[in-house]
Order: structure tokens, then C-alpha cells, then sequence
């Protein structure tokens, strides 16, 4: 867990040392976020107070959505530059991975995530990714 992430109150087992302060039961299946971590404390923002926790008493709770999205070829690269125009890579811009192609999909975000992605869009910002086919680990069956 790290600062900024949203938790949840689990339980209360395990800071309630005599110098500790009692809190109520009633936080347990709260929300909250991280705001400070020091030597295995958790400072968590819940309902405007700041309370400490343990970090066994807190779960991750990452709200996460599965969402349209839509990928945009840009161009084939090798080390950073493009290979446009090049022996090796002309043969490479044909079909549908040329300059502009948008590929249709789904993947899972956080509502951290999609927040930071909208933001980032307003201010012309986008998101570029490599993309790689995964091989199957399953074995082939044999005729």
C-alpha cells in the first residue's frame, strides 16, 4: 500500500496498545486514503480525520471498472525512432498498422486511473504503448 490509495477498515486488532487511542467500531468497512506511512503506521483520511491504523487493519479497495477503449497505431519504431521510409521497415506499413489505425478493446483501470487519463486528454496528452502478442502457454496437442 502506498500513499494516496484508497482503503477499507478490515478490522481493529491490532493498535490498541494502553497509549492508543480507542476508536469506535463503527470504522470498520470505512473508506479512506492513505496520506502519511511511518515506521508501519498508516495515516488514512476517513470522513476528514486523520486516524492511524496498522496496516493489517486495512485492505486495498481500488474501485476497478472495465471500460471501452481504443487503441491508435502511430508508427513502427526501433529504439525510439520511427522506421518509416526505410528498407526495413517499409514493408512493415501496409494493411492495418499504418499511421492512424484505431483498434477497439477493454481494460481494467481504477478510477484513479480513468481520472488521470480524462485529465491528461484535455491538455492534448495521450497515453502510447507498445504492443506485443502473447504467446499461449498452453501446449500443443499432438496428431
Amino acid at each position: 500500500m502506498k500513499i494516496g490509495q484508497r482503503v477499507m477498515v478490515k478490522n481493529l486488532d491490532f493498535m490498541d496498545s494502553e497509549d492508543s487511542l480507542k476508536r469506535p467500531k463503527s470504522l470498520i468497512g470505512k473508506e479512506g486514503t492513505i496520506s502519511d506511512i511511518y515506521l508501519g503506521v498508516f495515516k488514512v483520511d476517513i470522513d476528514d480525520k486523520t486516524l492511524s491504523f496498522d496496516g493489517r487493519e486495512l485492505q486495498l479497495n481500488e474501485h476497478v471498472t472495465v471500460v471501452k477503449a481504443e487503441w491508435v497505431f502511430v508508427s513502427w519504431q526501433k529504439n525510439g525512432k520511427s522506421v518509416y521510409n526505410t528498407k526495413e521497415g517499409d514493408p512493415l506499413f501496409v494493411g492495418d498498422f499504418h499511421h492512424g489505425t484505431g483498434f477497439k478493446g477493454q481494460i481494467e483501470l481504477t478510477d484513479e486511473e480513468i481520472f488521470r487519463i480524462n485529465e491528461a486528454a484535455k491538455k492534448g496528452i495521450a497515453p502510447v504503448f507498445d504492443l506485443r502478442i502473447e504467446k499461449s502457454d498452453k501446449r500443443n496437442n499432438r496428431r
